[in-house]
C-alpha cells in the first residue's frame, strides 16, 4: 500500500508494487522490462523472452531485418503509396473538384439530379490521357448511379484498354 504526504495508507488499484527485470528480445534485440511473475514463467518455458512482434515468427522463419521474407511490418506499408493516391489526396485535384462541382452547380449532368452523392468524371479517361487529368475541360459531374453506367468508370475502363491493345 502507497501512504500520502500525512503518511496515512491510500488504497490504489495496484496495491502490490512488483518488482521488474530486464528480458532482451533474442531476435530483434530490444530490452525491455518484465514483471517478476513472468520471470519463472520464462524460465519454465511457458513464455518467451521475444518482444510481440516477433513472437508472431516460428524459429527460423526471420530474416536479419526480424521479419519474414516478404512480409512488411505493419507499420511500414508496402513500399509507399499508388500514383493515383498521391493525385486524389493532393490540394490540387481537391481544388479542381471543388471547381468542376461549382461550375456544374452540384447537379448530374446526365440526369440533372442536384445533390446526393456526386463523382467528377473524365470524358477521356485518367489511364489513357494522364496530361488531362486537370483540365476542368475533360471533368464533369455525375451522379454515383450515372458515373458506374459510363464506359471508363473503374474495371470497365481495363477492359476497353485491353481490347484495344488485341
Amino acid at each position: 500500500m502507497n501512504r500520502n504526504l500525512k503518511g496515512q495508507f491510500i488504497k490504489t488499484k495496484n496495491a502490490i508494487i512488483r518488482k521488474k527485470f530486464i528480458v532482451i528480445c533474442p531476435i530483434c534485440k530490444i530490452k525491455r522490462l518484465k514483471c517478476y511473475k513472468d520471470y519463472w514463467a520464462i524460465k519454465k518455458g511457458k513464455t518467451s523472452e521475444r518482444c510481440r512482434p516477433c513472437s508472431r515468427f516460428k524459429k527460423g522463419e526471420t530474416n536479419s531485418g526480424g521479419f519474414k521474407k516478404g512480409i512488411f511490418p505493419w507499420n511500414k506499408g508496402s513500399g509507399g503509396s499508388s500514383k493515383r493516391d498521391r493525385i486524389m489526396k493532393s490540394k490540387k485535384w481537391k481544388d479542381t473538384r471543388t471547381i468542376i462541382f461549382e461550375r456544374d452547380l452540384y447537379t448530374c449532368q446526365k440526369c440533372y439530379k442536384i445533390g446526393g452523392i456526386l463523382h467528377p468524371h473524365h470524358i477521356k479517361s485518367k489511364s489513357e490521357y494522364p496530361k488531362l487529368i486537370f483540365i476542368l475541360s475533360n471533368i464533369i459531374t455525375l451522379c454515383r448511379d450515372c458515373h458506374k453506367k459510363t464506359d471508363n468508370y473503374g474495371y470497365k475502363a481495363r477492359l476497353l484498354k485491353d481490347k484495344k491493345l488485341n
